[in-house]
């Protein structure tokens, strides 16, 4: 899962995101309950537009947080690029459904798999930090220090399996630096026992809808623990995953070179001069077959299983060259030219060495 900006006209910003490395980009739908019309845009992927904007969080997920993901963006058309606007963004489904936590710019940290979200705030100041222990529903409020500070960052263990996190900045009225470290291991009592996971598996479709559910090729099920159970994940972490092949489908393909994605998510071919003389080359003959493009080659690193026979099949279509030559490789021509070329040097120059070499009669006296 990928979330990049794009700059369209009158340099108006707007989200995107893919579920299947770059093969299709959608926009970001909006919390269900939002009160502006339009889908969500997030600063951080593309800060420095505006001033103070490095100071806006980026989108944020973190290794062995399965499916969380937070931002901080606004709602409508595009993204207003107004600070005071901004609003912090969460999500437990790998991008499809998103939930306003809390106004403002917070930059956060999945601290133990996800089971504390810790936040701070970098736009203006704060004696402390936010937390949450069941991923967003509530919003708690740390007091850390009697005076005014600005935060700058904070961070846990780059596994995600820690329990601490550290955050730092500089206090205001001093610009003096700090560093807070925050151990959460006393907010749970006990370790997550089976019951207190649950499976997720993320899609590269709506994940409420039903059927089979793939991404990159293959059903993979995670399992996490449960967004309102009070407790800690051991040290042995969370359950190994389990993976299944997918039947490929439109989303395991991107169009291939020399074509582009309609509005109607087809590839059509490009008819430039380039495109034109790369794809005759293309479908030139090797071993006696050449590649015929259906305008689609499949993504990087999909995993799903061609040989299902539910599998939409979009790879190049192998065909037999005909007698005729036709769809004959430029480099077959030329090398069948030069062969020619050779082998007649070859002939004369034998010639000439016979000829030379044939005894002549003496003259007569």
């Amino acid at each position: 899962v990928f979330v990049t900006n794009q700059v369209g006209r009158e340099g108006k910003i707007s989200s995107l995101i893919t579920f299947n490395k770059g093969g299709h980009w959608n926009p970001i739908n909006a919390p269900h309950d939002s009160l502006q019309k339009g889908n969500l845009h997030f600063f951080g992927t593309h800060r420095g537009m505006f001033a103070h904007s490095w100071r806006l969080a980026p989108v944020h997920s973190g290794k062995n947080t399965i499916g969380l993901m937070s931002g901080v963006g606004t709602v409508g058309e595009h993204l207003i690029e107004d600070p005071e606007e901004a609003a912090t963004f969460l999500t437990r489904d790998a991008g499809w459904t998103w939930k306003k936590i809390t106004k403002g710019s917070y930059l956060t940290e999945f601290i133990d798999h996800g089971s504390v979200i810790a936040m701070v705030n970098t736009m203006e100041k704060s004696k402390g930090f936010k937390y949450t222990l069941d991923q967003g529903t509530t919003l708690l409020d740390c007091l850390a220090s009697d005076d005014d500070l600005m935060m700058a960052n904070i961070k846990t263990h780059p596994s995600g399996s820690s329990e601490s996190a550290l955050m730092y900045g500089f206090r205001s009225d001093d610009d003096k630096g700090f560093i807070i470290h925050a151990d959460f291991t006393k907010s749970f009592s006990s370790p997550c026992k089976a019951e207190d996971y649950e499976p997720f598996i993320p899609s590269n479709s709506d994940p409420s809808l039903p059927g089979l559910h793939c991404i990159n090729g293959e059903s993979k099920r995670f399992m996490r623990r449960k967004q309102n159970v009070r407790c800690f994940v051991p040290e042995s972490g969370l359950p190994p995953p389990v993976s299944t092949p997918c039947p490929c489908t439109h989303e395991d393909y991107e169009c291939d070179e020399c074509y582009y994605r309609t509005k109607e998510g087809l590839c059509a071919p490009r008819n430039n001069t380039n495109c034109v003389q790369q794809k005759i080359e293309a479908t030139s003959c090797v071993g006696g077959y050449k590649s015929v493009s259906k305008g689609y080659v499949m993504v990087a690193g999909t995993k799903c299983n061609l040989k299902d026979t539910s599998s939409v099949n979009l790879i190049p279509t192998p065909v037999k060259c005909t007698d005729s030559g036709m769809g004959r490789s430029p480099l077959t021509v030329v090398g069948l030219t030069l062969l020619g070329i050779v082998l007649a040097v070859l002939l004369v120059a034998g010639l000439l060495f016979i000829i030379g070499k044939t005894p002549q009669e003496p003259n007569a006296i």
